[in-house]
């Protein structure tokens, strides 16, 4: 009744998105397919988002269809699920549940993990980003090459926050968004076998149809697609990039409110790079960005595989893009960042614009024929629940109908 309160409270007051989102994951979601006539139904608790967070019908990231995906697997084997986000306080009412499974990662996740009365749950640490020491590693380097090129100490935002190094040496395995770069980012003396690759899912909207482009108009616009933590997603580079690339143009898109200042600083006077703020996905306006321009561009220094990159990729914008976005083939879909530094990435973009016309054009088409069955809510579903089953995790609970027969 409290909780059912706060919400309403919250969706009547005029909050930053990061925080009105922060607050709505402070509620857990508990008994969820509880079946009151199994004998002894399996439980399990999975350690991820909310899904009761939704900006005003605003889905704001693939991994709210992935998890439902999730869910429909073992509500489908007949499992009880508790439900809790990474960002809950509340993970200590966990203590007097026993889970058949664990499922997920975060705080949450370790303190039921290392619960006495889980000792025999089958743990499943779900990795969504490359390993915490490469991570760590990659951004350190990030903010040092900010500070020399503008004298300002960024302070760590990304790495380390959700996943630790020890986080791998708990009991279970692990299912990893991501391909074979980012499979290769974990240490070496941790056992392969036990870490699963699995492809996410990209956002598309429902009217996207492929449409020729005027080549002439997009071959130099570019659009940055991303979130928070901007020297880890590498947007400060690109920034400084455009700068010295005048008749380029950048469209910057879905940048954290808490980001903005030190944003607007970078950008200073440059004309043709601009803060667009949060898009809908499903909106007319995503359509004529993506039918405008020709290109997106990404510079992180460590993903599981950009779900951003992938989504203007759906809808045939061309990447151009760093290794560490994990998104595999870059090189052949679009154009592969040799380094993040400023003149890397600036003669890159420089050898792009003068490709002929033609040569975009196919690029286009290449991409969007690729991309039409690929990384789709139907593909996720039928790789988790093919590593699931594997695992031995599709026997169902003990129902009546079931011990009947």
């Amino acid at each position: 009744m409290i909780s059912r309160l706060i919400k309403k409270i919250l969706n009547k007051t005029s909050l930053p998105v990061a925080l009105k989102e922060y607050l709505y994951t402070q509620f857990p979601l508990f008994k969820i397919n509880h079946d009151p006539l199994a004998t002894r139904q399996k439980k399990i608790l999975i350690a991820y988002v909310n899904p009761m967070f939704r900006n005003a019908g605003v889905t704001l990231h693939s991994n709210i269809s992935e998890l439902f995906i999730i869910l429909q697997y073992f509500i489908e084997r007949k499992y009880e699920i508790d439900l809790i986000s990474v960002e809950s306080f509340d993970y200590k009412m966990l203590d007097p549940v026993r889970y058949d499974v664990i499922f997920g990662f975060g705080e949450p996740f370790r303190y039921a993990v290392k619960n006495n009365a889980n000792k025999n749950a089958i743990n499943i640490l779900y990795l969504t980003e490359s390993s915490p020491s490469f991570s760590l590693r990659k951004e350190k380097e990030r903010i040092d090459y900010f500070f020399e090129r503008h004298r300002k100490r960024i302070k760590i935002s990304r790495s380390n926050l959700y996943f630790r190094p020890e986080d791998l040496e708990l009991p279970g395995f692990c299912l990893l968004i991501g391909g074979t770069h980012t499979k290769s980012t974990y240490p070496p003396l941790f056992d392969p076998d036990r870490i699963y690759c699995i492809d996410p899912t990209a956002l598309l909207n429902t009217r996207y149809r492929f449409k020729e482009r005027g080549i002439e108009k997009t071959r130099k616009r570019f659009v940055w697609f991303g979130s928070n933590s901007f020297v880890h997603r590498g947007l400060d580079v690109i920034i400084d990039a455009f700068k010295l690339l005048p008749d380029c143009e950048l469209l910057i898109y879905g940048y954290y409110w808490d980001d903005e200042k030190n944003l607007k600083k970078l950008i200073a006077k440059a004309k043709n790079i601009h803060l667009m703020g949060v898009m809908d996905v499903q909106s007319d306006n995503f359509l004529k960005l993506t039918e405008s321009c020709s290109f997106v561009i990404s510079a992180s220094c460590s993903e599981g595989m950009s779900t951003s990159l992938l989504t203007c990729m759906k809808h045939a914008l061309i990447p151009v893009a760093t290794i560490e976005t994990g998104v595999e083939n870059i090189e052949k879909l679009g154009y592969l960042l040799p380094g993040f530094k400023v003149g890397q990435i600036t003669e890159t973009i420089q050898q792009i614009i003068s490709q002929p016309d033609d040569g975009i054009r196919e690029k286009h088409r290449v991409l969007d024929r690729y991309m039409a069955t690929k990384f789709d809510p139907c593909s996720f579903s039928a790789q988790f629940s093919r590593i699931m089953d594997r695992a031995g995790l599709n026997a169902p609970s003990n129902h009546p109908d079931t011990l009947n027969n």
